[in-house]
């Protein structure tokens, strides 16, 4: 019987290579995105969707029931990413992250739901490798979020066990992305616009820079996503290419972690 994959966010790095590598696995894909993707495949579906917009997924989902009325796998990929001082950002930028990186999943997995339940599918919703470390100065609005898928799976992977509906974690690192890539120039416009912190900003982005050099070919990530989405028996967290000064860092005493991010960029 053929497998049916929906993903979000595949018009570019880690979607788009989960959608190539879930094509060659044999599924049938539709990936979503607000733009369309460049994919060329007969069992590829290209959808415009904003995962901030019930009225849009709900149309997707319609799209979808065209072609099936099961999905083996929802892998929910879509994210965005910025940084800068709580205290001095628009509180705006922190509701419209939570909307796309946290309500967003939440309203793809609901709204698909009964495609997912029919064929016994799964869930893989992406987190972040922050999603269980220590906050970094000036990256907590993205890491609030990632926090929060934390829990928001947990409580889902707990709920779905009891109907046989896996929901599985994914935790990347650093990977080649357009957000990887614009992080340095979103860096760089917090920092001549911010007020307190200029030269601890500017010493944060040289760290920032180097720390980008660790990036890999989100080639890496699709492929262990399929083996979440394929395996007979998934485990509960899939991760790879880890920051291993950022996880020793989060085993420390909450005051050890304060001190060594205040020492460092003070």
């Amino acid at each position: 019987m053929k497998k049916y994959a929906l993903i979000t966010g595949t018009s570019g790095g880690i979607g788009k290579a989960t959608a190539m590598r879930m094509l060659q696995a044999g599924f049938e894909v539709f990936g979503c995105d607000l733009r369309t993707s460049d994919i060329q495949d007969e069992c590829f579906h290209g959808l415009i969707m904003d995962v901030t917009s019930t009225e849009s997924i709900r149309a997707a989902y319609e799209r979808v029931s065209a072609v099936t009325d099961r999905l083996d796998a929802v892998i929910n990929v879509a994210g965005i990413m910025f940084m800068g001082s709580l205290i001095e950002e628009n509180p705006d930028r922190m509701q419209k992250i939570i909307d796309v990186n946290l309500l967003g999943m939440c309203r793809v997995n609901q709204i698909f739901f009964p495609m997912v339940e029919k064929a016994k599918g799964r869930y893989l919703n992406f987190s972040s490798e922050y999603g269980t470390y220590a906050v970094v100065p000036f990256n907590g609005f993205y890491t609030a979020t990632k926090h929060a898928v934390e829990s928001y799976s947990d409580g889902l992977r707990r709920e779905l066990k009891y109907i046989g509906i896996p929901v599985i974690t994914i935790r990347p690192g650093a990977f080649k992305t357009e957000m990887e890539s614009s992080t340095a120039d979103i860096f760089q416009k917090i920092t001549e616009k911010s007020t307190h912190y200029k030269d601890i900003l500017g010493k944060m982005g040289k760290l920032l820079i180097n720390g980008t050099k660790n990036a890999k070919n989100p080639d890496c990530m699709a492929q262990i996503t399929v083996q979440a989405a394929t395996a007979a028996k998934p485990k509960r967290v899939y991760k790879c290419n880890h920051n291993l000064g950022v996880k020793i860092m989060s085993l420390l005493p909450m005051g050890c972690v304060d001190a060594i991010f205040y020492n460092m960029f003070k």
